[in-house]
């Protein structure tokens, strides 16, 4: 009888240990990510700080100008996940939460009904080497979408 105790307490706890965690959903984006286009270059990098955080930062570049910079970070608190990306000039240099409110082995959506614009920021699995950022909502009363499609820098 205690051989079979055993047994399940070290089957539970493999079990428990390799568990997904919420944060591992978007273990995908973990990578350096590349866009090219008459428009410049932009780049989105992602890694992993601990077991419950990912940071990332993005930016675009025109020449030798960066004319967009945003640091980023997915965070798990609890069952819970969020995006949250910090630009200088936007939102008075404040981070804006949003929600994982869907997500599929090859897609990531994350949700802010309250933030101005985007409302929505969806990131989906090309294969294994590309990506689709999407950013999208409604803008003064007008829908809008901007999509990225980037691939994993070599």
């Amino acid at each position: 009888m205690k051989l079979l105790i055993l047994s399940l307490s070290i089957l539970f706890l493999t079990f428990t240990t390799h568990a997904q965690t919420p944060i591992t959903k978007a273990a995908w984006l973990l990578d350096t990510w590349q866009s090219k286009s008459p428009n410049g270059v932009f780049t989105e990098s992602w890694v992993k700080q601990n077991d419950t955080v990912y940071v990332g930062k993005g930016c675009m570049v025109m020449g030798k100008d960066t004319v967009f910079k945003e640091s980023l970070a997915i965070k798990q608190r609890g069952n819970d996940l969020f995006y949250i990306p910090t630009v200088a000039n936007q939102n008075g240099g404040q981070p804006i939460e949003f929600k994982l409110t869907s997500a599929t082995k090859e897609q990531l959506v994350f949700e802010n009904p309250t933030h101005d614009f985007p409302q929505k920021i969806t990131y989906t699995q090309r294969g294994s080497n590309a990506l689709v950022a999407e950013v999208s909502g409604v803008e003064k009363g007008i829908a809008r979408s901007e999509k990225f499609e980037l691939k994993r820098v070599r």
